[in-house]
């Protein structure tokens, strides 16, 4: 070895510390970066697309973790419509996959956001639960039709309450 090359060595001692403090610093970035969770189940993200690329907060939503033994319902009801749902009202509940099976369900929250639904309908989010246990042939995602059993009107009130609801706009009554 000649002088040339003992010269480096204190240099190359600097740069391996270096690229040791670099590994060490990458390595509790990747114990901040895991996410764990403190049950099992299957994992539920809103909106994966929104996600690219913004910072997170701490305490942030960015998903759920669904028990698939206690699944839950989340309908979308259209805002013009929403003033006829409350609280601890019953619904009947039919999937797509069994539409000549009923289900029986109950209004647990009605949120405030307005939201459009698949079909671009602005709509508010109404959650609700089981009556009893959650079935056991209900998978995450499934889609259906749920029939709200609101506030008991005439059936004329019913009918016309569309129509009603356009004349006093237009009049501004």
């Amino acid at each position: 070895m000649n002088d040339e090359e003992r010269s480096k060595i204190p240099k190359q001692k600097i740069e391996i510390k270096q690229k040791m403090a670099e590994i060490d610093f990458l390595e509790q970035q990747l114990v901040l970066s895991q996410v764990r969770a403190s049950t099992d189940g299957i994992i539920i993200a809103d909106d994966t697309d929104s996600l690219i690329g913004t910072f997170l907060k701490t305490g942030q939503l960015v998903v759920r973790i669904a028990d698939p033994a206690k699944t839950k319902l989340r309908l979308m009801v259209p805002a013009t419509d929403i003033g006829l749902v409350v609280e601890g009202a019953p619904l009947d509940i039919r999937l797509d996959s069994d539409p000549f099976h009923s289900l029986s369900a109950i209004v647990r929250r009605v949120e405030f956001d307005v939201l459009l639904s698949d079909e671009n309908v602005p709509s508010i989010v109404v959650d609700a639960a089981w009556k009893d246990n959650s079935p056991a042939n209900i998978n995450l995602g499934q889609r259906g039709t749920a029939k709200i059993k609101g506030v008991k009107t005439s059936f004329g009130l019913q009918l016309f309450r569309k129509p009603i609801i356009a004349f006093r706009t237009f009049f501004g009554i």
